[in-house]
C-alpha cells in the first residue's frame, strides 16, 4: 500500500536539518557513528535522495582468504568490490511519544527514509516515512515509493546505528525537535543535560529575550499590588514545583512509591490552598502565577509544574481533609486548591499552606509566567550543558592518567603480539593535540585489528588465534580503563548537576528564624527556588528587595500556619471534669471496674490513662470556630508532648491496650497521658489534690485479678 509522506512532515523535516543539520552531523560525527559519504557510483542514489541528510551504509566483501565479510563505510570502497550494498539516507522530522507517557520507553523518532540496496549489479530504492523507539526499532513504515528489481532488502535495517543516532537526538536536540507541544516535565539526559518541555521558547534569541522583558515588567507590576505578597508565595511554589528534580534532598512521592518510603517522607511534603471571598478573583490569582500550560495536551499529567484544583462552588465550604490530602499529594506535581482552606488536622501537620486573598485585593493580570519560565528553564538548561563541558574537561584531567597508562599498556600488548598498527598508533593518537575522547582510540584499535584479521591467510591459524588473543587483551585494558574513568566522573558530577549546595545555604540562613525544623526546610525549598529565579532572571539592583519580600511573607504566613489552640487548657479542664464526677480509679485499684469509669492513674508511672471513646465528651470544650477531629487533636497533644507514643514499623502508635480493671484480664484501649507534663496549678486545684492521694493511698494489688488456684499434687491432702 502507498501511502504518501504529508506535506507538514517534509516541512518539518527541512526546517529541523536547516536549524540543526551541520549540527547533528558534527555531534553524530563525534559519537562514532559510521557517516557514509556518497560518491559518483552512487548517482542514481544521489539523484534520487538528495535531500535526505543522514547517510550509513552496509557493505559485504570477500577477503583474501575468500571469506565474506561485513562492514560499515564511510567512503566509497576501492580496495574491496562490494558484493552487497545498503544505503540508508535519514532526515529527522521529530521526537513524540506514545501512550501518554513520558517514560523513556515510550518516545518514538520519526523520520523520512530512503533506502538503496545492490546484489551483484542488480538495484533498489525505497522512500518511506517510519517511526522508531529509543533501540531503533521500528514501529511503523508507510511507504511511499519503491523501484527496482530486488524487492527485499539485502541487509536488514540498522537498528543499532539508528538507536545510537536516536540516543544523539535525544541529548541534544530534544527541544529544537520535540512534537507534541508544551508539557511540564523535565528530561534529563544520561550526561545530566536538563531540557524543559513545559514552554514553547527553546532558545535564548531576541525573541524570548523581548517577550522575558515585557513578563518581568508584568510581573513586577503584580508584586507591587495589595496582592504582591501572596503573589510571591504563589511564584516561588510554581518554581520549586518545577526545580524539584534538582533538589537531592527532596523525595518526591506518587502512587507508584512504596509505602514505607511514603510514611517516611509524607511529612516533608508541601501543598498550597489559596481563597478568597470572591472566588473568580482567587482562581485568577492562582492561574497567572501557577498555570504553567493552560492547553495541556488530553491525558498528559503534570510531573515538574503545578497540579492546580478549582473548587466548584459547592466546595468552596468544605475544608480539604486529611483522606482527601492524602489522596492528591500523592503525585511528583506540586498541589493547589483553589477557594478551599485545609483542615485543622492538614494544618496542624503543616502540610497544606493557607494563603487568603483579601476580597479588596486589586491586582493586573497581564501573564508573564510562561516567557520567564521560558527563559529561566533555557538558561538552566545552558547551565546543565555547560556543567558537563566542565565536567569533562575536570574528568579528562583527572583521567589523563588513566589513558596514558591505557596507550602504554596498548603498545606493549601489540609489540608482545608482534602487530602493527595501519595508521596511527595509540601514541600518536595520544599526541595530538586536540581533544580526544577514548572512544575514538577504541575505535581506532579495533579497526586495525579487523584489518589485520582480513588480510590474514586461512593457512595462518595461528595467526588468527594470536590476532583473537590479543583482541581480547585489548577490550581487557579498555574496560579497566572505562571503569577508572567513570568513577571519576561520578566524583565530579555529584554536586554540579543539582542545587544541593544552594539549599543548604539557605536552610543556613533561616535557622535564625523561630521555626521547627520541618518547618525550616519548607521554607528554604520555596526560598532556594526564588533565589535562583532571580540569580537568572532579575536585574542585580532588584533581586534583594524581592527575595525580602517573599522571605517576610513567608513567615507571617507560617506564624499563622497552626491554629492557636489551647490543648493544656482543654485537656486539664476535661481532667478536672472526670475527677469531680468521681469518673476515675487507681489502675487495678478500689473501684476500677466500675462502669462509669474512663479515668485511671497509675501513681508508679506518674501516668493517666484515658479510655480510647473520651473525644466525643471532650470536643464540646473546644470553642466554636475549632472544628477537630480525634486524630488532628491526638496529633496536636502529642506534639506538645502530653501523649506517650510508641514507634514501630516507621508508625507512631498512640493507643494502647491495657488492663485497668480490678478482677479482670480483660485490655481497654487507652491513651497514656504524662502527669509530669500538666501544670502545677492542676495539681494544686483541690479536686485533683484529695483525688490522686486516695490513688496514691490505694495498696490494693496492681494485679488485674487473682492467679487460678493450682491444682492439688496426687497424693496430698
Amino acid at each position: 500500500m502507498v501511502t504518501p509522506i504529508s506535506q507538514e512532515d517534509r516541512e518539518l523535516a527541512e526546517s529541523f536539518w536547516e536549524d540543526c543539520g551541520k549540527e547533528l552531523l558534527i555531534c553524530l560525527s563525534r559519537n562514532n557513528i559510521p557517516l557514509y559519504q556518497p560518491s559518483s557510483e552512487d548517482s542514481h542514489v544521489v539523484n534520487a535522495f538528495s535531500s535526505i541528510c543522514i547517510c550509513i551504509c552496509k557493505y559485504s566483501y570477500r577477503n583474501k582468504r575468500g571469506k565474506q565479510r561485513v562492514k560499515w563505510l564511510t567512503d566509497y570502497p576501492e580496495k574491496h568490490r562490494p558484493e552487497k550494498m545498503s544505503i540508508w539516507f535519514l532526515k529527522p522530522i521529530d521526537i513524540e511519544c506514545r501512550r501518554y507517557s513520558m517514560a523513556p520507553e515510550a518516545f518514538k523518532f520519526r523520520y523520512i527514509l530512503a533506502e538503496s540496496w545492490t546484489l551483484n549489479g542488480a538495484s533498489n530504492t525505497r522512500l518511506s516515512l517510519i517511526e522508531t523507539d529509543r533501540s531503533g526499532r521500528i514501529l511503523r513504515r508507510s511507504i511511499e515509493h519503491q523501484s527496482g528489481s530486488i524487492e527485499v532488502p539485502v541487509f536488514p535495517f540498522p537498528k543499532q546505528q539508528v538507536a545510537r543516532i536516536n540516543k544523539v537526538l535525544f541529548n541534544n536536540f530534544l527541544v529544537r525537535c520535540w512534537g507534541m507541544g508544551p508539557i511540564p516535565v523535565w528530561q534529563f539526559t544520561k550526561e545530566g543535560i536538563a531540557y524543559y518541555l513545559g514552554c514553547p521558547y527553546t532558545t535564548l534569541g531576541p525573541e524570548l529575550t523581548e517577550a522575558k522583558d515585557q513578563a518581568w515588567n508584568h510581573l513586577k507590576s503584580l508584586l507591587q499590588s495589595n496582592a504582591g505578597d501572596i503573589a510571591a508565595i504563589l511564584l516561588a511554589f510554581t518554581l520549586f514545583s518545577v526545580l524539584k528534580p534538582f533538589f537531592p534532598q527532596f523525595h518526591r512521592l506518587d502512587r507508584s512509591t512504596p509505602y514505607l518510603k511514603v510514611k517516611k517522607h509524607f511529612s516533608e511534603q508541601l501543598a498550597i490552598c489559596v481563597s478568597c471571598m470572591d472566588l473568580d478573583k482567587a482562581t485568577q490569582l492562582a492561574k497567572l502565577c501557577c498555570d504553567i500550560v493552560p492547553k495541556l495536551p488530553p491525558r498528559f499529567q503534570i510531573v515538574d509544574g503545578v497540579k492546580i484544583f478549582q473548587a466548584t462552588e459547592k466546595m468552596v465550604r468544605k475544608d480539604v481533609s486529611m483522606s482527601e490530602f492524602e489522596a492528591k499529594i500523592l503525585q511528583k506535581a506540586g498541589v493547589l486548591w483553589v477557594g478551599r482552606k485545609p483542615s485543622v488536622e492538614v494544618s496542624a501537620q503543616k502540610l497544606c499552606l493557607s494563603l487568603t486573598i483579601p476580597a479588596t485585593a486589586k491586582f493586573p493580570v497581564e501573564p508573564f509566567l510562561q516567557p520567564l519560565l521560558a527563559y529561566f528553564t533555557v538558561k538552566l538548561r545552558d547551565r546543565s550543558i555547560d556543567n558537563w563541558t566542565a565536567i569533562q574537561k575536570i574528568v579528562s584531567q583527572k583521567s589523563s592518567k588513566v589513558i596514558e597508562r591505557l596507550v602504554h599498556d596498548l603498545m606493549a600488548a601489540a609489540d608482545r603480539h608482534d602487530f602493527a598498527f595501519l595508521g596511527d598508533t595509540p601514541e600518536d593518537w595520544y599526541r595530538k593535540p586536540e581533544t580526544l575522547r577514548s572512544e575514538s582510540l577504541e575505535e581506532l584499535v579495533f579497526t586495525d585489528v579487523e584489518d589485520d584479521r582480513d588480510e590474514t591467510r586461512d593457512g595462518e591459524s595461528e595467526r588468527i588465534a594470536q590476532i583473537n588473543h590479543l583482541e581480547e587483551e585489548f577490550r581487557h585494558l579498555f574496560r579497566q580503563a572505562y571503569r577508572k574513568i567513570r568513577a571519576a566522573q561520578r566524583e565530579v558530577s555529584v554536586e554540579r548537576h543539582t542545587f544541593k549546595r544552594l539549599y543548604e545555604d539557605v536552610v543556613e540562613d533561616v535557622k535564625k528564624y523561630d521555626l521547627d525544623v520541618e518547618s525550616q526546610k519548607k521554607v528554604a525549598y520555596l526560598l532556594a527556588a526564588y533565589r535562583y529565579f532571580l540569580r537568572s532572571c532579575a536585574p542585580k539592583e532588584e533581586r534583594g528587595p524581592m527575595l525580602a519580600q517573599l522571605e517576610r511573607a513567608l513567615l507571617r504566613e507560617w506564624q499563622q500556619f497552626q491554629p492557636e489552640i489551647p490543648v493544656r487548657d482543654v485537656l486539664e479542664a476535661y481532667l478536672k471534669k472526670l475527677i469531680s464526677e468521681n469518673r476515675y480509679a487507681r489502675v487495678r485499684g478500689k473501684g476500677s471496674d466500675r462502669e462509669t469509669v474512663c479515668l485511671w492513674y497509675d501513681p508508679r508511672e506518674r501516668m493517666f490513662l484515658l479510655k480510647n471513646s473520651y473525644f466525643p465528651e471532650l470536643k464540646n470544650l473546644f470553642a466554636e470556630d475549632q472544628k477537630l477531629t480525634k486524630r488532628s487533636w491526638e496529633l496536636l497533644m502529642e506534639k506538645a508532648g502530653f501523649l506517650e507514643t510508641v514507634q514501630r514499623d516507621n508508625q507512631t502508635r498512640r493507643s494502647f491496650e491495657t488492663r485497668t480493671k480490678v478482677g479482670s484480664s480483660e485490655k481497654v484501649p487507652v491513651l497514656k497521658i504524662r502527669a509530669q507534663i500538666l501544670s502545677e496549678k492542676f495539681f494544686a486545684h483541690k479536686i485533683v489534690h484529695i483525688a490522686l492521694q486516695k490513688m496514691e493511698q490505694d495498696t490494693s494489688s496492681y494485679r488485674s485479678g487473682s492467679r487460678p488456684n493450682k491444682k492439688k499434687r496426687a497424693g496430698t491432702s
